[in-house]
């Protein structure tokens, strides 16, 4: 499908979308069902139905990797609940957390290729099917929180959600607040300098090992379940994350040192096979939009009240050490991730432009 611009995809966000094949990762990643799928998962049809006619019950998985005690899921157990109560039952879907079918890119592999009907995703995931998405994970984009929220919630999240759905079988129903991410280490790391050839974890994302790369470190991606052992076994003396996520795989017991480099500000997204998606009744997709919203809401609110918590918890339990960079110089040793990325593509210089422009 030829690429648009921007403002061809904001006219056309609110038309019918015809069906096509799922899309492969732009990558060349050889797509695999994420692994042993639970109820409803792997149903060509979609979600399993428990019984006919204007009564029948549909059972979807929601998977995604991270802690069940993680502000994500604790919100994903509440949209559940909510979904169920407003459809009257006849939408329910289970919930598969801490990686039990794969890394998030796994998981969203087989959303794309319906063995799992929803999961949760983020920028560096979704642009091995669509780059422009990783324009939103480059280092040092947003200013604010809130600015993230305006950028995600207007036009620029709009016209990428919708190519995303055009191009591929994903379809995103709620953002939601991932928080920034720093870096956490077992040798102690007090400025920049200390990356330098410091071998450290990342997500299986191009953009994340580009921004570290520039740092000096080096990156290699792991899954989120092998963080841990990765860094106790010595297989990376370091990861990079939200304290969220440190705090929730207990990281903190095998890495005592942060440096706050907030260098990513972490989005992340509910979605759902747009197959299935399309073969619910109307009612029902009305039902999972509406939730979506209510889920982006509450989990926004919760994040906000848990995530200042983190460090001073770290700090109390094991002692973690925490240093300031100089965001400035952080900055400056990442500049030409946004020329190597974006590399002359208008597409991509127009998503950076207007980011920029809501600062």
């Amino acid at each position: 499908m030829k690429r648009r611009m921007l403002a061809v995809l904001l006219a056309t966000a609110m038309l019918a979308v015809t069906g096509c094949g799922g899309k492969k990762p732009a990558t060349g990643e050889t797509q695999a069902p994420a692994g042993n799928t639970e109820t409803g998962a792997g149903n060509e049809a979609g979600a399993e139905k428990e019984t006919g006619g204007d009564d029948t019950v549909y059972t979807m998985t929601l998977a995604n990797h991270l802690s069940p005690t993680s502000v994500q899921n604790l919100s994903f157990e509440e949209f559940i609940q909510d979904v169920e109560e407003k459809s009257g039952g006849r939408l329910k879907i289970v919930l598969s957390a801490s990686g039990a079918l794969g890394s998030q890119r796994e998981i969203i592999e087989g959303v794309n290729l319906g063995t799992i009907e929803m999961g949760m995703g983020e920028s560096g995931v979704y642009a091995n099917y669509l780059p422009e998405f990783g324009v939103l994970a480059l280092p040092f984009m947003f200013s604010s929180t809130d600015n993230f929220h305006q950028v995600i919630d207007g036009e620029v999240g709009i016209a990428l959600a919708q190519k995303l759905e055009e191009q591929t079988q994903i379809k995103i129903i709620s953002w939601l607040d991932g928080g920034v991410r720093d870096v956490y280490s077992a040798k102690k790391v007090e400025s920049l300098d200390d990356l330098s050839g410091l071998k450290i974890r990342t997500p299986e994302s191009s953009v994340y090992i580009e921004t570290f790369t520039a740092f000096g470190a080096n990156p290699t991606p792991i899954s989120a379940n092998e963080m841990y052992s990765s860094i106790q076994s010595d297989v990376v003396a370091a990861m990079e994350g939200t304290g969220e996520t440190v705090y929730t795989y207990k990281i903190h017991e095998v890495a005592g040192y942060c440096l706050k480099t907030g260098h990513i500000y972490t989005d992340i997204s509910l979605a759902i096979n747009k197959n299935l998606f399309e073969s619910l009744p109307t009612d029902l997709q009305e039902v999972l939009l509406e939730c979506g919203k209510t889920l982006t809401e509450k989990e926004r609110a919760l994040w906000a009240e848990k995530s200042e918590g983190y460090e001073q918890m770290m700090k109390n339990e094991s002692g973690m050490e925490f240093y300031e960079v100089d965001q400035a110089e952080a900055m400056e040793k990442v500049k030409d991730v946004y020329d190597n990325y974006i590399n002359g593509k208008p597409e991509m210089q127009e998503i950076y432009d207007m980011i920029k422009a809501a600062q």
